[in-house]
């Protein structure tokens, strides 16, 4: 591996969600990411043992399972 690596990683990745009212209401100061931009970052690139915590919403887990 090239570059710095790292022991933990947390990530809070910001979820898309994919219901009719995706905010519920809350207006969001940021912008979203698709799964598949999500499961192009680099993480293997910055660890290759360690541990990675992710923030998950309640429909992105079983995605987020299979990404790990």
């Amino acid at each position: 591996m090239t570059g710095k690596e790292f022991d933990v990683i947390m990530m809070d990745p910001p979820w898309k969600l994919s219901s009719a009212q995706p905010s519920r209401g809350v207006a969001i100061q940021y912008d979203s990411l698709t799964d598949e931009t999500i499961a192009k970052l680099p993480v293997p690139a910055l660890q290759e043992d360690g541990f990675l915590f992710v923030w998950v919403i309640n429909n992105k887990f079983s995605f987020t399972v299979d990404l790990m």
